[in-house]
């Protein structure tokens, strides 16, 4: 059995790792009195799981994110447009990383089902859940 990624995939995950860790720690240091040399943070959690996403989003759909506070500049024209700003393009409502985070967030619903199934379902996550496949959908079908 072969190795499941190649150098070049490690490479771009290893350097997307470093970019992203970077820019979380500058949202880091510019919140309330942290600085570049002292930062504190009482949760790492929910950042931290940002930071996968965006690993995830550059390495395994080519579509690199954005921190808050940074500017598309930082991205050097490899963005693409509609998916790693915070510009809203066409009839989306969602940005590509909302709409992928929310979509994650009831993937223990939606992933071992149809979407038929669970349209009869009514539970209420599983609810959410459908409501939120459509807008990550129309990304990666746009993207393909």
């Amino acid at each position: 059995m072969g190795p499941s990624f190649s150098e070049k995939s490690n490479k771009l995950v290893f350097e997307e790792s470093l970019r992203q860790a970077e820019g979380m720690m500058n949202l880091w240091a510019s919140q309330g009195r942290n600085t570049r040399e002292d930062v504190k943070v009482k949760n790492t959690a929910i950042d931290t799981a940002v930071l996968s996403l965006h690993v995830i989003s550059a390495a395994g759909f080519g579509v690199p994110q954005l921190w808050p506070g940074e500017s598309e500049n930082k991205l050097q024209g490899s963005g693409v447009p509609g998916f790693s700003g915070f510009k809203l393009m066409g009839e989306h409502t969602l940005s590509f990383k909302v709409s992928l985070t929310l979509l994650l967030q009831r993937l223990f619903w939606l992933a071992p089902f149809s979407p038929w199934v669970l349209s009869k379902l009514h539970h209420r996550n599983v609810q959410t859940g459908l409501r939120q496949l459509t807008p990550a959908q129309k990304y990666l079908r746009s993207r393909s």
